[in-house]
């Protein structure tokens, strides 16, 4: 009895652990099933290649609306998000480029540069202006790079100069030959004396003193006693420097006038590859000043003072006028420069003209390749031969 009894109280408590455990299968952690561990993402891939930066145009007015294109490139593939652009003109700050447009209402000169994903483009210069920029000077033969050449001849005077007669009658005598003239132009630089009323300060000053003329800031010369062998030295040398090499570029010309104001577009082109430089010269005529003379050759005409030299705006450093850096031009590109001069109210703008020249880098020096004259206010294209 006792063994039945035992045999039916399991049974019962077998049954009320069934029913306990189907009651509580809700509560019952239940072991979920494993679940792969998500991988953490690795170190993107750095991006690689060449990072460019071009614009469309090198000049600008400053009046907020007129745009240079900024075009960034990736191994030559446009970029065209996530690109950051920067000043180096400003300690290389940031600077908002809306659309890739830039356009400021500042004057001034503007580095750019490129950041995308940690590269660095090169570096392109912007000047904007704040008188309205003159257009780019048609081209009449885009393909030909053959361009006529003229010797930069620039004739260090004054009118207290006591030796400066003989050069600037010997130099009267050589270019009055035609064929010597149409390879020069000529500028007279009055640093001799503050009292000269043509003087211009902080010029170069030639190192073997007064009268000097250097040709294309490359060969120079004194004069040599008498008219006739400072005439015959002025044609050996003008020639030497004309045949030492053909023009390596060309220069095309749009100045405007107004109100004291020249505003001058300089473009150079180039027929071989290299770095050059520009510069541009403000010259007048029609001055008078009493001409010093220690050599008795003095003539009237030596009182009046014409190709003076009143703004040189080519100065790289205190002993290099040969202009301002272009950085390297491909053969038959060309780049820009924009000059903005001031006039003062006693220059006469009737009797005002411009030179400008370009050089070039040899032998980590520089000489001038060519130069031309243009009016204040007026065009001057490619010469091509």
């Amino acid at each position: 009895m006792k063994k039945l009894f035992r045999y039916a109280s399991l049974l019962a408590a077998a049954a009320m652990l069934a029913i306990s455990c189907g009651e509580g299968e809700g509560n019952i952690d239940q072991p979920e099933p494993d679940k792969p561990t998500p991988e953490k993402p690795g170190p993107e891939e750095p991006v690689t290649g060449t990072l460019t930066l071009e614009i469309d145009k090198q000049i600008i007015q400053s009046n907020g609306a007129d745009a240079a294109v900024l075009v960034v490139k990736l191994d030559g593939k446009p970029v065209t998000e996530e690109v950051i652009f920067h000043n180096s003109r400003n300690n290389d700050a940031v600077i908002e480029v809306e659309d890739f447009r830039f356009k400021t209402s500042e004057a001034g000169e503007y580095g750019l540069w490129a950041e995308y994903m940690a590269l660095i483009s090169n570096e392109v210069k912007i000047t904007a202006v704040a008188s309205e920029v003159p257009d780019t000077p048609e081209d009449p033969q885009p393909s030909n790079t053959s361009f006529v050449r003229r010797v930069l001849l620039t004739q260090f005077t004054g009118t207290e100069c006591g030796w400066c007669p003989v050069m600037k009658a010997g130099l009267k005598d050589a270019l009055s030959d035609e064929d010597i003239a149409a390879k020069v132009i000529k500028a007279d630089a009055h640093n001799f004396s503050a009292q000269d009323p043509a003087y211009i300060g902080g010029f170069y000053t030639p190192a073997d003193g007064y009268p000097t003329v250097i040709l294309d800031w490359t060969l120079s010369f004194g004069h040599q006693k008498t008219t006739a062998n400072t005439s015959k030295v002025a044609k050996q040398l003008i020639n030497e420097r004309y045949d030492a090499e053909e023009a390596y570029a060309g220069i095309a010309v749009n100045s405007k006038y107004a109100d004291g104001v020249i505003t001058l577009k300089a473009v150079v082109k180039a027929a071989q590859t290299g770095t050059y430089r520009v510069g541009a010269w403000l010259l007048e005529d029609g001055l008078k000043g009493q001409q010093a003379d220690y050599s008795g050759l003095l003539e009237d005409w030596m009182h009046n003072l014409d190709d003076c030299l009143r703004i040189a705006d080519s100065k790289a450093s205190s002993s290099n006028f040969c202009g301002h850096s272009l950085g390297q031009i491909k053969a038959g590109e060309t780049a820009e420069r924009m000059f903005i001069m001031n006039m003062k109210k006693s220059w006469v703008p009737e009797n005002c003209e411009l030179v400008v020249f370009v050089s070039r880098e040899t032998d980590k020096s520089y000489s001038v390749t060519n130069a031309v004259k243009c009016p204040i206010d007026g065009i001057v294209q490619f010469e091509y031969k």
